[in-house]
């Protein structure tokens, strides 16, 4: 570690193996604060740490954005914004997401936002995630993971017998929960990951692993 720059050594990732050389070589009493440093991160290795020290994930979840609904009227009476939602709604998304960028194109990152929140609200859940990515703000864990088509989600989950979270992760992992995502993978890939937004014609290999 003292060899690293210090754009390595004060990373999770880093601090977080620093903290078990500690705890593999003095013990878990001196590696604790090394831990607790980074268990409070929204971090895969923030998560790790909590779980050494047996502590609940910190999600850092910011309350919702605040809605301004003058600005989301004035954005959703602009003709491009009206054509992208039409050809949304008529599952024209290439052509909607053209509309959209070709408007909000240099926008400042308030406008973002509300453009974000407004996409949400007409269900469009990728372009919601792709816009509000646009502008840093990733503590709105509530706008950058929703929790869309749950009754789908949760007869999926019965059929499959697996937790919706996990569904929904696959969902937003794999197409942002958009509707016309299509595989490019072969049926073997499509084993491993489970079929568009969850499930395949076949039982995902990964279920199959773990009722063998």
């Amino acid at each position: 570690m003292e060899q690293m720059p210090p754009s390595l050594s004060a990373t999770p990732r880093w601090r977080y193996w620093h903290a078990r050389a500690v705890a593999a070589t003095t013990g878990d009493d001196a590696a604790a604060p090394l831990f607790a440093e980074i268990a409070a991160l929204r971090d895969f290795y923030g998560y790790l740490a909590a779980d050494r020290l047996k502590q609940p994930y910190n999600l850092n979840v910011r309350g919702p954005r605040r809605s301004n609904a003058a600005a989301q009227t004035a954005l959703s009476n602009q003709p491009g914004l009206i054509r992208a939602r039409e050809l949304f709604d008529c599952d024209m998304t290439e052509d909607a997401i053209s509309e959209w960028t070709a408007v909000l194109d240099g926008a400042d990152t308030a406008l973002k936002v509300q453009a974000a929140l407004l996409a949400s609200r007409w269900g469009w859940y990728a372009q919601a995630i792709t816009t509000l990515a646009q502008t840093g703000e990733f503590d709105d864990v509530t706008l950058r993971y929703p929790r869309p088509y749950l009754d789908a989600v949760s007869e999926a989950g019965k059929l499959a017998q697996l937790p919706q979270d996990w569904i929904l992760a696959v969902m937003r992992q794999e197409s942002l929960f958009r509707k016309d995502a299509v595989s490019r993978a072969d049926c073997a890939r499509r084993d491993a990951i489970g079929a568009l937004h969850g499930l395949c014609d076949r039982p995902p290999l990964a279920l199959v692993l773990t009722r063998s």
